[in-house]
């Protein structure tokens, strides 16, 4: 699947709140070595499938994935700590590309943490953020994800959701000797496609160098990623030929969907 940006993850687990709350989870497949799929039911709703794609994203699904003969150990371990569990609540973390999903289990709260930057991880928690187990041991100076350490969340310094004028303006010079597009692109954490959709609305160079920006430019830019911002609370998503988006973008038409997990899916 497509790696999905911080904003697109917000508008997923938005839906997802929306509609998988209170399920119960029946079972729990690993049908690929970095793909999770929670097969969960809700009272009086029906059946639903949820598809993690460690690295990449999160999504609802309603095609069937061929799963191997013999369960991995990390899915059987996870059946054994979440079968029967109810699902409370999905969190994104800020600013990051973690999302935890939160269970009442029979012996109290358990938090599966999925870490969709880099290679990904999965990491099972108690409710205090004590490790359980995770499909990935990662030790290094910066981190340690392993059997009885607490999980420590990576905290992002920039909100761009409340970004102001001057916020903008000082991130900008972090990224002196760059282009705009790469700014927005990767200082703001936007991805190309979304910085691109900034820079055709304000019809400003991409390629033209951050410190060249006049005063206007600038506001430009604001405004505009402001304006951006808002459309990422529209539900109004788009499958194109080769991607999906949770609203419309200068040169992507595409059929129009009711959520964003469907576009996806």
């Amino acid at each position: 699947m497509k790696v999905l940006t911080n904003l697109e993850l917000e508008v997923v687990v938005r839906e997802l709140n929306e509609k998988i709350l209170d399920s119960k989870v029946s079972k729990i497949f690993l049908p690929e070595t970095k793909i999770l799929r929670l097969e969960l039911h809700k009272s009086n709703i029906g059946k639903y499938s949820l598809i993690i794609d460690s690295g990449k994203g999160i999504y609802l699904s309603e095609f069937k994935l061929e799963n191997p003969t013999l369960p991995p150990a990390f899915a059987m371990f996870l059946r054994r700590h979440l079968n029967n569990s109810i699902l409370k609540r999905i969190e994104l973390q800020k600013g990051e590309r973690i999302v935890e999903l939160v269970f009442q289990t029979k012996i109290g709260e358990k938090k599966l943490i999925s870490e969709l930057h880099g290679k990904g991880n999965f990491i099972l928690t108690d409710s205090k953020n004590k490790i359980i187990n995770s499909a990935v041991i990662v030790e290094t100076p910066k981190k340690n994800v392993k059997k009885g350490q607490i999980y420590t969340y990576t905290r992002s310094e920039f909100d761009i959701r409340n970004v102001t004028f001057h916020d903008f303006t000082e991130a900008s010079k972090n990224w002196s000797g760059t282009s705009i597009i790469k700014f927005l692109a990767s200082g703001l954490k936007l991805g190309k496609i979304y910085a691109g959709e900034i820079c055709n609305q304000t019809k400003l160079d991409s390629e033209k160098d951050i410190d060249l920006l006049s005063k206007s430019e600038i506001k430009a830019l604001h405004s505009e990623l402001c304006a951006l911002l808002r459309k990422f609370d529209s539900g109004n998503s788009v499958l194109t030929e080769n991607n999906a988006f949770p609203f419309k973008l200068i040169g992507y038409s595409g059929k129009g969907f009711d959520s964003f997990n469907e576009s996806l899916d």
